[in-house]
């Protein structure tokens, strides 16, 4: 968009020897100025008294602030964490006392009075608001009487004074209580639901590429362990990393890594995987390229997940092009669909992948070592910044902004018999005066329903509504049905509405399930995209997901596949081509998509923070995408005090870093019992109740997050003694039980641990047995247990390599290392003839052992 002419005219001196002065704006392409600021320039006089009373007062009310902020989003007021400024409230007599502070991180020695701390300032006067039934949003309308006496303030006391039903005056003290800022009146104004919702985007955000914060002191790039890299041919990164590391080791790919782990190497801590790139026009070899690589992907990340010699290592999976951070050029189609399908693995398995997408700029290969050692799950390197991916809120559409004209020709709907998309069509004819309409599905007119639909439509007002079996997918049948537009029968839109899911967890998911869900959305948006690119359209709108922003876990297949969509948008608006696409989040409507979800992936959707959106609501979104500015839209309820009470007990995505304030992430645990959680550790917690009682405390906790995921109300609905399958748990469920104990114990725990110890009762003894609690009368045996623990976390080849594991086997009382772990033959098969008693020396060290065994080593 255009510059901004900023106008700042001072006039003569008046009879008091002042000086008028005003500040007006237009754009560069307009012709009226808008004024926005009158004043009046004086001589500095002497600083107001301030108040030096005591505070907050002695007879001041403290106003309890917990859920604030995640209240006032329900309402429509959305703040980023830069502009959650308001710290501690009190009531006194009608006057409200606040106070208010920026980041530790800002520039408030650049202004005046900061933006944000000012914005804060406000902030208490919403303090009703938010629990408040108004649907009505109050938003600042004029400012009166404002004197600014000291600059470069970071907080402030704040005093608000009701002056009427729509009026406060604020007077802004430092903690001497010397006066900062005094506005005599501020006016607000209320504006109506749907204009706030749209003004505070309340359920539709975007994807916001933000400088990542620097790791730099926690995450050095040397010193990084053991790197390998999985180099394709046409893909060089070991340049960029071959010296980031204490050693890097190249292979062509896992299984040429795994061969080598097999033949005695230690797995690495961190391994590169270094995608291919496809790049060039939409073309026929596209949507191959996007089956095969996801395949390979796939298959990829199976083989990763299913050798537990990485359970420790991260994988990390570096694109080029394949997503886009400012409205960039999308140039690698296949490796979007690669970001969404690990994107669900992130969430089935935390801290074990990564996502890296590089630019062509030397800056960038000159950071990418220091991006894959950040420990960020997910980076964008351009022109050498690290940005991060956050949900933003999505702004009112421009007043200029062009509106959208359907109604000239005919809109196409796919998956038009089905629920959302005939819910859509009926938008399309009642909202958009579109009289003709095409209905696509694979079963046309057999699909239940349509009769009802075609008349509902005609009722409506639409004057051709055609129904047609058609797959979309094929190209030839998708041509034919489109075969009879032109200029005197004009195609006006397209709504690609059709898909299917096929849910598996990742490490269970099937070539077949992939395909199956890639054919509708890929597959025919590539299509729909070749056959219609000549046309004058006025909307092409992609039905996207949020699963592929957020990745969901169980729904790699389906997050994958929109995640291509949300590339697709961007590479046609790159072309000048009209697109959005909008991942959506839950509709209240029930659709063949959503039909199947049980209470419990109601539950875990709550959980996570998402809501369902009403029909109204979502439709409301639907035109709001239609006129927006962007490729990619997300319309998504989200309900803020849940992500806010999510992230005290367990992890939140960075991708809501922006809506809710998420604790700071803890790397992974050196020791059992020093999970992600705040206060006292499990570990901890049993150490201080008796010996008989572990147990019961152990299965409280296996009994507590087993209601959690399974949606129940209250931990006594689950039996103690019932396996985990008999009582409603499959694979993904069994996966988030799995990853809520990780974080509670702060142990690695297998992907099969419910599987291997099928009831509460074995897996809460099976928590207490790798806990390692000891009954705390010597303070020298919990050490000696958090030691033996730790060991046995070391694979012996590292052992062996770091010199130590002849002096440990030693010590085992053993004849020697390779007794202990047998020694690779010339095939790389390794015979271990006494590991078992190897391990059993071990357990018969004690602390004096392992000390002085650390002592010899040094």
């Amino acid at each position: 968009r255009g510059g901004v002419r900023l106008q700042v005219v001072v006039e003569g001196p008046d009879a008091t020897g002042g000086r008028p002065v005003a500040v007006h704006s237009r754009p560069d392409d307009g012709d009226t100025w808008t004024l926005h600021a009158t004043g009046l320039l004086t001589e500095p006089g002497a600083l107001p008294a301030g108040d030096a009373e005591t505070w907050p007062p002695a007879d001041a009310e403290r106003i309890e602030l917990d859920g604030f902020y995640e209240g006032l989003a329900d309402r429509g007021y959305h703040y980023g964490n830069a502009f959650r400024g308001l710290t501690s409230a009190w009531r006194h007599g009608s006057d409200i006392l606040a106070e208010v502070a920026l980041p530790e991180d800002n520039d408030a020695a650049s202004y005046g009075i900061h933006p944000a701390l000012l914005d804060a300032s406000l902030h208490p006067a919403l303090l009703d608001a938010a629990g408040s039934d108004d649907e009505n949003v109050r938003l600042p309308f004029s400012f009166n009487g404002v004197e600014l006496h000291a600059s470069g303030a970071a907080a402030a006391r704040v005093r608000i004074a009701w002056a009427g039903t729509d009026t406060v005056a604020l007077t802004l003290l430092d903690a001497a209580g010397h006066t900062v800022a005094v506005v005599d009146g501020l006016v607000s104004r209320p504006v109506k639901g749907e204009l706030g919702a749209a003004a505070g985007g309340s359920s539709l955000f975007h994807l916001d590429w933000k400088r990542a914060a620097d790791a730099a002191a926690t995450a050095p790039v040397r010193g990084g362990g053991r790197w390998a890299v999985l180099q394709h041919p046409d893909a060089d990164v070991l340049s960029a990393l071959k010296d980031s590391a204490d050693s890097v080791d190249t292979c062509a790919d896992l299984d040429e890594l795994i061969a080598l782990m097999d033949a005695g190497t230690a797995a690495p801590d961190t391994v590169v995987l270094a995608m291919p790139s496809t790049t060039g026009a939409v073309d026929d070899g596209l949507t191959a390229a996007v089956h095969r690589r996801t395949a390979e992907a796939l298959a990829t990340a199976q083989r990763w997940l299913a050798d537990e010699r990485f359970a420790g290592s991260r994988l990390v999976c570096v694109t080029r092009g394949a997503v886009s951070t400012a409205g960039d050029a999308v140039t690698d189609l296949p490796g979007a669909a690669l970001w969404g399908l690990v994107r669900s693995a992130q969430a089935e398995h935390p801290a074990r992948f990564a996502l890296v997408d590089i630019d062509d700029s030397v800056a960038s290969w000159d950071v990418l070592a220091e991006a894959v050692a950040s420990g960020q799950d997910q980076l964008a390197l351009r022109a050498g910044t690290r940005l991060t991916p956050v949900l933003a809120a999505a702004g009112a559409a421009p007043e200029d902004a062009p509106g959208v004209r359907l109604d000239a020709g005919t809109v196409l709907v796919t998956g038009g018999t089905g629920t959302l998309g005939g819910l859509v069509a009926r938008h399309l004819v009642t909202r958009h005066g579109v009289r003709r309409l095409l209905l696509t599905s694979r079963r046309g007119r057999d699909a239940d329903g349509v009769i009802e639909l075609v008349a509902d439509l005609t009722a409506a007002g639409a004057t051709q509504v055609t129904v047609a079996a058609c797959d979309t997918a094929d190209p030839a049948a998708l041509a034919d049905v489109l075969a009879g537009f032109g200029d005197d029968d004009p195609l006006s839109g397209v709504v690609h509405a059709a898909g299917v899911t096929d849910d598996g967890i990742v490490g269970g998911l099937t070539s077949e399930q992939l395909a199956r869900v890639l054919r509708p959305k890929v597959d025919a948006a590539v299509n729909l995209h070749r056959l219609t690119r000549h046309m004058n359209l006025a909307a092409f709108v992609l039905f996207s997901s949020f699963s592929g922003v957020l990745g969901s876990a169980g729904q790699a297949n389906y997050a994958s596949a929109n995640a291509f969509l949300d590339a697709l948008a961007q590479h046609r608006r790159t072309l000048g081509l009209p697109s959005v696409s909008l991942a959506w989040g839950l509709w209240e409507q029930s659709s063949g998509i959503t039909a199947r979800l049980d209470r419990g992936d109601l539950a875990r959707g709550s959980r996570a923070g998402v809501r369902a959106l009403t029909t109204e609501q979502a439709l409301a979104l639907f035109d709001r995408g239609l006129t927006a500015d962007r490729a990619l839209l997300v319309p998504v309820a989200l309900d803020q005090r849940a992500l806010a009470a999510r992230a005290v007990t367990e992890p939140v995505p960075q991708i809501f870093r922006d809506l809710v304030r998420v604790p700071a992430r803890r790397m992974a645990a050196a020791h059992p019992g020093t999970g992600g959680q705040d206060g006292p550790t499990l570990a901890e917690r049993l150490a201080t109740v008796p010996a008989e009682k572990r147990d019961a405390l152990l299965l409280d906790v296996v009994r507590g997050h087993a209601a959690t995921v399974l949606g129940h109300g209250s931990p006594g609905t689950v039996a103690a003694e019932t396996g985990f399958l008999d009582q409603g748990f499959d694979s993904l469920t069994a996966v988030e039980l799995r990853n809520r104990l990780a974080v509670e114990s702060g142990l690695r725990l297998p992907a099969t641990v419910i599987f291997d110890y099928p009831t509460p009762t074995a897996l809460a003894r099976y928590l207490g047995d790798e806990l390692a609690v000891v009954d705390g009368t010597d303070p020298r045996a919990a050490e000696e247990g958090r030691v033996r623990q730790a060991l046995s976390a070391i694979p012996l080849n590292r052992l062996r390599e770091a010199g130590v594991l002849e002096t440990l086997v030693r010590l085992a009382g053993l004849e020697s290392a390779d007794a202990a772990v047998g020694t690779p033959d010339h095939d790389g098969d390794s015979e271990g003839t006494a590991e078992g008693d190897g391990a059993a020396g071990i357990d018969d060290m004690d602390l004096d052992d392992l000390l002085r065994l650390a002592e010899n080593d040094q």
